[in-house]
């Protein structure tokens, strides 16, 4: 998938984006797989807009709840984790 195809797809996400920010503070509300997914989606989308400092802790977050809920060595778990590594590389 070109990258140019994702960036336009998430930048089309921009009006929702205080919509996702807002759920991701209710995510005890949720079950911890979903919570996760809320948390690693909304990262990204702040990710490609630019926000790091904005995606940083949501990515910790929905690491913590994967490595919890998932185990350490889950799939969900490493995608998480490597999210937060580029994160640190940029």
């Amino acid at each position: 998938m070109p990258r140019t195809w994702i960036r336009r797809c998430w930048l089309a996400g921009t009006p929702y984006r205080p919509h996702l920010e807002e759920l991701c503070r209710h995510t005890d509300r949720l079950t911890e797989v979903l919570a996760a997914r809320l948390l690693t989606t909304t990262g990204w989308l702040l990710y490609i807009q630019g926000a790091y400092a904005a995606a940083r802790p949501l990515w910790e977050r929905a690491l913590a709840i994967a490595e919890r809920s998932l185990g350490p060595d889950h799939p969900q778990t490493h995608i998480i984790r490597n999210n937060l590594t580029d994160l640190n590389k940029g």
